[in-house]
């Protein structure tokens, strides 16, 4: 997700405080997501799990494909993106390129030919993945704490912003180490708990907000987002088979 401009972010910003927007939002995380997560960690004979996990799959994450792509080929997106030769470079060639190279990829095979090389791959791309997701979380909740603009700390947003890129590392060590967190390994721990202290330092600033009458709201929905978020990446910290099931915030952004 592209960094947005201070006015953009403030136009954006009153659709995020319509009831719809906020139903939607809380839900996909505390209605899908979560309890998905629930239900495919609990021991279960159902025939029914894996139908709601492609029901999820195939209803939110290629809609949301779909609708990026319509998105992306709107007359104005296009004129954006054809407006300079970095745009052009960006926007048009950069993706025809990356679309070639997984091509190239697959019809090699890399993995066959080249394992090493195919670990280093596929790890750069599974960062890439976990790295898109959280810059689109910081994005977003820049949008839903845009009326805290005057009651936060600045560097509030710098320390968001660590802790979605620390959470997008560990989620690539997980992954990295057959996707499940190496608990014994006390590496691993330490970034844990430093995460965790630094999403205890960003709750903290919340606090004045929340306490005021005319920041209480936003400040509530701000922090309910950014708890929501932390969650869903925390459960792919956890275990890497758990992505695409917490993506349903994600998706419906």
């Amino acid at each position: 997700m592209q960094t947005l401009s201070a006015e953009r972010v403030s136009t954006i910003a009153p659709y995020y405080q319509r009831p719809l927007v906020i139903a939607l939002t809380f839900g996909a995380c505390f209605l899908i997501a979560l309890p998905l997560v629930w239900v495919r960690m609990s021991p279960s004979d159902s025939t029914l799990l894996p139908y709601l996990i492609l029901a999820e799959a195939v209803g939110l994450g290629t809609t949301h494909f779909f609708l990026t792509l319509a998105i992306y080929l709107q007359p104005s997106q296009l004129k954006y993106a054809n407006s300079s030769l970095s745009r052009r470079l960006t926007y048009f060639a950069l993706p025809a390129l990356i679309l070639l190279l997984f091509a190239w990829v697959e019809a090699w095979p890399l993995k066959a030919a080249a394992p090493v090389a195919a670990t280093y791959f596929y790890l750069a791309v599974r960062f890439a993945d976990f790295f898109h997701v959280g810059r689109q979380s910081l994005g977003v909740l820049q949008i839903w704490k845009n009326p805290l603009k005057d009651s936060l700390p600045s560097w509030t947003r710098h320390a968001e912003n660590a802790l979605f890129v620390g959470l997008a590392l560990m989620q690539l060590q997980t992954y990295a180490f057959g996707g499940t967190f190496p608990a014994a390994r006390m590496s691993a721990w330490l970034p844990a708990l430093l995460l965790g202290g630094l999403f205890l330092v960003i709750v903290v600033q919340y606090l004045v907000p929340l306490s005021l009458r005319d920041t209480r709201r936003a400040s509530f929905l701000a922090l309910g987002y950014l708890v929501a978020q932390t969650l869903c990446a925390a459960m792919a910290v956890y275990a890497t088979w758990l992505y695409l099931t917490v993506l349903a915030l994600h998706y419906l952004e």
